[in-house]
């Protein structure tokens, strides 16, 4: 069937609406949209965590993890990349099993993201990940070493839903090594499914696992205490256009990960008018 002009003009001009108002990084999925958020556009992102039972730096944890806040700035870079700053404010222990009761300040991280591809009707977005954790909380709330990663992240949108899967390399600082370094490899694979105007359903599955050589040795899986592999299913209420509430519950798929995780988060986006 052909589209008549005024028909096309309309599907256009959707379609490059959606492309312009896309978010920066979300605050509830680990798993990282290859979406740039759009020229112009800036997003403050602000959430809170606490897990039960998770293993850390220097520590396996019997009860609780408190996160809060972790505040992340996004800012659009033209319209093919962006930059993001997050910071966790503080990390605390609350464990009785151990007599554990420690507080301290959260990591400072930096990422760039840049378009390799744009998406179409048979190839989905592509984009190159990139960035440092810097060491600023102590062990055992953190390695207090610096880590850096590298990773590409895909995703596809459809008619209701969309779906981004990232692969990539993580070097992770370490004390207690000689050569003062880990080598993983993480994956990340998210869905999300819009219900009406308000409402997105989300799930994803993420983790990381160290290699026991090099990271390009990825088919070389070790056991480590770094290791990580949890299932999240979320919820955003989107408030208007710039606005939106989350909410997710996640549990490890190892024991190494969380046996129940809570995160609520808030996003605020800038530069998306109310007319757009």
């Amino acid at each position: 069937m052909l589209l008549n002009p005024r028909s096309l003009r309309v599907l256009i001009t959707l379609a490059l609406l959606q492309a312009s108002i896309a978010y920066g990084k979300d605050s509830l999925f680990t798993t990282i949209s290859a979406y740039p958020i759009g020229e112009n556009q800036r997003q403050i992102g602000v959430h809170g965590e606490y897990f039960r039972s998770k293993n850390l730096a220097g520590l396996s944890l019997d009860e609780n993890l408190y996160i809060f806040p972790t505040v992340t700035a996004t800012i659009g870079l033209g319209k093919n990349g962006e930059i993001w700053i997050q910071h966790e404010a503080f990390r605390s222990i609350d464990d009785n099993q151990q007599d554990i009761h420690i507080t301290d300040g959260g990591d400072p991280s930096f990422f760039t993201k840049l378009r390799l591809a744009k998406e179409h009707a048979t190839r989905p977005e592509i984009s190159v990940i990139y960035g440092v954790k810097e060491p600023a909380t102590n062990v055992p709330l953190g390695s207090d070493e610096a880590d850096f990663f590298l990773f590409l992240a895909h995703s596809k949108t459809f008619d209701h839903s969309s779906l981004h899967f990232n692969f990539g390399i993580g070097i992770l600082g370490n004390k207690n090594k000689s050569q003062n370094q880990d080598h993983t490899i993480s994956y990340g694979l998210h869905g999300k499914q819009a219900l009406g105007n308000h409402y997105q359903l989300g799930y994803e599955i993420t983790g990381q696992y160290k290699v026991s050589g090099a990271w390009y040795e990825f088919w070389a899986p070790t056991s480590a205490p770094i290791n990580r592999a949890s299932l999240g299913l979320g919820a955003y209420y989107a408030i208007d256009k710039n606005n939106r509430l989350g909410i997710k519950l996640s549990t490890g798929l190892i024991n190494e990960s969380e046996s129940f995780g809570l995160l609520i988060g808030f996003d605020r986006r800038f530069g998306v008018s109310e007319e757009d």
